[in-house]
């Protein structure tokens, strides 16, 4: 189902990275013989004692280092079968090496999921198992694991508590198709992703604080015994005595441990607040910030530029009334792209702060569609494009599928070759969307696409997905008011009717009954609205 990467950089030369926070030298060997003795005492112990073994370590050091030191590493993960050791030419090989290797060793697999760690830090023992534990199939997701705990050990050991979003522990769960994995971003660049998922009920990471950090200082709090943590943070053990004889006790830095609280809550309290009014997608491009389906990554730009020139080019695909469908090329593929109508001003701010748009609505659900087997056009990327406070615009870009007939031309022509075929095989697709507890509440007949897929073979396609609703189960009336939508005729109800009721073992007279209470009830309201319409607008008489 899936491989599970964690990944460490160890000593890659990088343009950016040149000195600690005490403007002393980094990658000499005084440097590399204290991150040597970090790693050996903190970071591998934690690693190797982890309760779930189904996972790979990948070490990257450079290819500079020194042979006492490849000895030293070679001798640490000697018959260790799950890690991984590459040396390789800085940081501007990280990433392509990366990417080399899981594509290499996880070709068979659907799902990846790649974790990082700093190689002077630590990880809860059960932390492989936790994050596994999020699993679920899905498309991308960022897993943030919030609380932890800072160590400082010189010059007094000192241990406390501490929240962090955005860490440099975060874990990614996506789908192995032009995987991206977590270390596509620094750490702290998560901020603008809104696909990630916190973990708060459990501290599963330890911070070292030392003196080459290059930014940390010690921001623990509260009165956190060695004790207590000992058995789920595994180090050396002769690190483990010592922690226990020299950790300073709560009472001679109480003081400092109050400044820690109120400062790390406080960060964390504003990083909430910005994730959630999305500050941090402020700053984005001139056309907004676009999410790509992985497998689609290579045409970002293509996109781009189709969506900037989306007035003056494409072939639009019908009167453009509320929303507008244009249809493009790219490499040779068609791709539909909807522009959504720019709503007014007090919904825009709605979808700025509160709600989310219907383009990323449309995204994710066809994403849950076909991870669930219910047929839609391959969703590819959507944008949103903010202002200070507004949502500007959105765009929903898909696969331009090219079907034989909508459910309306069964409702129009009582003549269409294989009509009753077509609407039992529907009503065989619609059953099985309920029993996965799926509502697509704009079940009209324009929004259903049907391709013949050989003799008496029908696949059935569901378009306009920005408003749908997930349920552990479907009541029968909620399933048979959904159904009832898409007409009024009725040798439709009733063929329907016969067929839904052999797959869910009901009554049929009870669910015709059913079916021509919801569908009149359904055409009462839309004359209703109508009606209504026409009065309003009198005046363009």
């Amino acid at each position: 189902m899936f491989h599970h990467y964690l990944i460490t950089r160890f000593n890659l030369r990088n343009p950016k990275w040149d000195v600690t926070k005490n403007n002393e030298t980094l990658l000499t060997d005084d440097w590399m013989e204290d991150r040597m003795w970090l790693f050996e005492n903190f970071c591998f112990p934690s690693v190797t004692a982890q309760t779930c073994t189904n996972f790979t370590w990948l070490l990257f050091l450079d290819v500079t280092t020194k042979p006492i030191f490849k000895e030293r590493i070679e001798a640490l993960v000697k018959n260790i079968g799950n890690i991984k050791v590459f040396y390789i030419d800085g940081m501007p090989s990280f990433y392509p090496e990366i990417k080399k290797y899981i594509s290499t060793h996880s070709a068979s697999v659907s799902y990846l999921i790649t974790s990082r760690i700093d190689n002077d830090d630590c990880i809860h023992k059960d932390f492989i198992g936790e994050v596994q534990k999020r699993f679920n199939s899905q498309e991308y997701q960022a897993v943030d694991v919030i609380k932890g705990y800072s160590l400082q050990i010189k010059p007094d050991f000192m241990l406390g508590k501490k929240e962090h979003i955005f860490n440099p522990f975060i874990s990614l769960i996506e789908r192995n198709a032009d995987p991206r994995t977590v270390w596509q971003n620094d750490h702290n660049m998560w901020k603008k992703e809104t696909r990630i998922t916190q973990v708060k009920d459990r501290r599963l990471w330890m911070s070292i604080i030392h003196e080459k950090n290059k930014v940390n200082e010690f921001d623990g709090y509260d009165n956190v015994k060695w004790d207590d943590v000992r058995t789920d943070f595994i180090l050396s053990p002769a690190l483990d005595k010592e922690i226990a004889a020299k950790l300073l006790p709560h009472s001679q830095w109480w003081f400092l441990s109050l400044r820690n609280n109120l400062y790390v809550k406080s960060v964390l309290f504003s990083k909430v607040l910005k994730k959630t009014f999305g500050i941090y997608r402020i700053k984005e491009s001139k056309f907004g910030t676009m999410t790509v389906h992985s497998g689609f990554a290579q045409w970002r730009k293509n996109i781009e530029n189709r969506i900037a020139n989306f007035s003056k080019e494409g072939e639009a695909l019908g009167p453009a009334k509320r929303n507008a469908i244009k249809i493009f090329d790219i490499d040779g593929q068609k791709v539909n792209i909807k522009s959504f109508k720019i709503p007014a001003w007090f919904n825009a701010v709605v979808y700025r702060f509160f709600r989310k748009t219907k383009a990323r609505r449309s995204y994710e659900y066809a994403n849950i569609l076909l991870e669930n087997s219910i047929g839609t056009p391959q969703p590819i990327a959507f944008l949103e494009h903010f202002g200070w406070i507004t949502l500007k615009d959105s765009y929903y870009v898909s696969e331009q599928l090219q079907a034989d007939l909508l459910f309306r031309e069964l409702t129009t022509n009582p003549d269409y070759p294989e009509r009753e075929i077509i609407l039992r095989q529907f009503i065989a697709f619609s059953y099985k969307l309920h029993e996965k507890g799926i509502e697509f509440i704009d079940n009209t007949s324009g929004n259903t696409l049907i391709k013949k897929d050989g003799p008496q073979a029908y696949s059935f396609y569901l378009v306009d997905l920005n408003r749908m609703n997930f349920h552990k189960s479907m009541p029968l009336e909620k399933r048979i008011s959904n159904l009832a939508k898409l007409t009024t005729k009725q040798d439709i109800l009733e063929i329907m009717s016969d067929e839904y009721a052999k797959l869910s073992g009901r009554n049929y007279p009870e669910i015709l009954a059913m079916m021509h209470k919801y569908a009149h009830h359904f055409q009462d309201q839309f004359n209703r609205r109508r009606r209504l319409k026409k009065k309003l607008k009198f005046w363009k008489k």
